[in-house]
């Protein structure tokens, strides 16, 4: 349907009922993704263009209230307002965001934390990473690693949807002990983690606060090394989502 059959369709005050089925929803997605972008205020125009979708007929009302029979991918509250989310939380809704993570109770002073992680050839990985250890530390990642001896334990990563779980991650995370063989092609990252040193050290946290997409089929390492002046507390936590779009 071309362009101008769709605004005389959302013109007219009455569509027959039996062409609802097959144009209210695709006129009114098509329309208003044409439209909106035209106007400074985008919000109070798509509403605009929305209440154009109000179709009314004398044996079915397809108004405000039921936005959903017209176009399924709107969400209004119950005001009348367009309700919308960022990807990261659309990913979570859809079962598709994961965690895992892992905490190393002593980890000596000069000793490192490593996570390997493996992500999979079918799907572009978005993620985000904190780092929380007693004492001073340092932390890296690598990109193109090869590990020796030892690929280490592997890590169940969880859906963060508990009402779904419905996600399986393609993402395999492992943590591997102190002295396994590793090389990385290239250091991609690193940080200083301040935290203080000796036994009176607070600790401190890092968290990466934007998203690193990795290289599907790549592989990567995460080595955080304590600095702290003595045994501390150390973890590595992932969080990230999978799209399958490539």
């Amino acid at each position: 349907m071309n362009r101008s059959a769709a605004e005389r369709i959302l013109d007219a005050d009455v569509i027959a009922p039996e062409r609802l089925p097959s144009y209210a929803g695709r006129v009114c997605e098509t329309y208003i993704k044409r439209k909106m972008f035209a106007y400074e205020d985008r919000t109070a125009s798509l509403l605009r263009l929305m209440s154009r979708c109000q179709m009314t007929t004398s044996r079915s009302n397809y108004r405000m209230s039921n936005p959903q029979r017209i176009n399924p991918y709107l969400n209004i509250d119950q005001d009348g307002g367009l309700v919308t989310i960022d990807h990261s939380h659309h990913q979570m809704h859809r079962g598709n965001y994961y965690n895992a993570g892992y905490t190393w109770t002593a980890l000596a002073d000069n000793g490192t934390a490593q996570l390997f992680i493996v992500a999979p050839a079918n799907a572009y990985v978005h993620i985000v990473w904190r780092a929380t250890v007693g004492g001073d530390s340092l932390g890296f990642l690598y990109e193109g690693t090869t590990v020796t001896g030892g690929s280490g334990t592997g890590i169940s990563a969880w859906s963060t949807n508990r009402y779904r779980n419905a996600g399986v991650a393609g993402t395999k995370v492992f943590h591997g002990p102190e002295g396994v063989n590793v090389t990385g092609t290239g250091l991609i990252y690193s940080s200083y983690i301040p935290a203080g040193a000796g036994p009176r050290s607070i600790g401190g946290e890092m968290r990466q606060g934007s998203e690193w997409q990795l290289s599907a089929g790549n592989t990567y390492l995460m080595r955080m090394v304590n600095h702290g002046g003595g045994t501390k507390t150390a973890m590595l936590d992932l969080e990230w989502y999978e799209d399958t779009d490539l």
